[in-house]
């Protein structure tokens, strides 16, 4: 932990939005804390929620159920099986 540093930050909470509930900006140093500079903070703030929630979510794909992928490997096992036995006859 970095003892002796003081941060501004800008917390935004979002109305409706289905991915977010707050949002946290963490300000550089130097900025500058009158009305104007807050509204262009809170203007860029949103800019940047809006554009985050235009971008694709990743699709969650369903995973098979255990039983399903038991089944898989027994009919996989039980495949190389048969075709270990007809080369072993087909040899000898």
């Amino acid at each position: 932990m970095v003892k002796g540093t003081h941060k501004q930050m800008v917390v935004v909470r979002t109305n409706g939005s289905a991915y977010y509930e707050q949002a946290y900006f963490v300000l550089r140093e130097g900025r500058a804390s009158d009305a104007e500079a807050e509204r262009t903070m809170m203007a860029e703030a949103n800019r940047i929620l809006h554009e985050s929630q235009l971008m694709p979510q990743p699709v969650c794909r369903a995973k098979p159920s255990r039983r399903v992928c038991f089944i898989w490997g027994m009919i996989a096992g039980a495949m190389i099986g048969a075709v270990l036995i007809l080369t072993v006859f087909l040899l000898l």
